[in-house]
């Protein structure tokens, strides 16, 4: 699969599954809709790290830290469920049915981001409204929420009808980050 048209068919109205299992073969496909989005931004990564000489600070080499992508958009009519599925620390308040962020918790320092990752699915909406030969469902194997980018994101926009978001994808076990396919086309 190549970047081009993988950034190509994340353009396109959609919505995003979080977990989604290749064992449904129905939208949601086992998974939590976190929401609908206009285009989701896909940006491919390499970390690189330096290796220097401990005597100069001189860099001698480089390593690369493999492969990943950062997966950023904006969430329109996301629910609590959603917003559960993704955020650390958030449960329902007992009155009123709204988030609350708990500092400490379950994930204070040292969590490892690795509990948290899961599928993530883009679903077309043209797919979810039944037509499926035009666009292709986008299935990254592994993603990571990337919370603090999120609310930082949030802060700055000041946007309460949307919900921005980033993911952090990273590959699977056969170094393989992402699959495209019209439903129908098999397993993810």
């Amino acid at each position: 699969m190549s970047t081009p048209i993988l950034r190509i068919a994340l353009v396109v109205p959609g919505r995003l599954v979080w977990g989604a299992n290749p064992a449904f073969n129905t939208y949601p496909y086992g998974g939590i809709e976190l929401g609908f989005v206009g285009r989701v931004n896909f940006m491919p990564r390499e970390r690189v790290q330096e290796i220097t000489d401990p005597t100069t600070g001189r860099v001698l080499d480089a390593v690369s830290a493999g492969d990943s992508a950062l997966l950023s958009c904006r969430i329109r009519d996301a629910d609590d469920t959603a917003s559960e599925a993704v955020f650390l620390n958030t449960e329902k308040g007992a009155a009123t049915q709204r988030m609350r962020i708990d500092i400490g918790g379950d994930n204070g320092a040292g969590y490892l981001y690795s509990q948290r990752v899961n599928a993530l699915t883009f679903v077309p909406d043209a797919v979810v409204d039944g037509n499926n030969d035009i666009h292709r469902i986008v299935h990254f194997y592994k993603a990571m929420p990337r919370q603090q980018d999120s609310f930082e994101i949030l802060l700055r926009m000041g946007s309460k009808a949307e919900m921005p978001i980033e993911f952090q994808a990273i590959p699977n076990a056969s170094g393989e980050l992402a699959t495209m396919l019209f439903p129908g086309d098999g397993l993810f």
